[in-house]
């Protein structure tokens, strides 16, 4: 798997929360979510909750990235 650097600047025009699927699929593990599924149990990838819907919140983790 080719690892790409991530800049916050890339993610100026997107929203604040975004489906699993969707996140799943911009770092290329679209067809492994599971991978993702993992992360959100073990607490390591910040999401919130909105009734049914689980979404990432990319602000909490380029908070989190940007931690020492």
């Amino acid at each position: 798997m080719k690892l790409e650097e991530l800049s916050p600047a890339q993610f100026v025009e997107y929203p604040r929360y975004i489906s699993v699927t969707r996140f799943a699929e911009l770092i290329g593990l679209g067809e492994q979510q599971e991978i993702v599924a993992t992360w959100i149990e073990s607490g390591k990838l910040p999401v919130r909750r909105f009734g049914k819907q689980i979404l990432v919140d990319l602000e909490e983790l380029e908070r989190r990235i940007q931690q020492p």
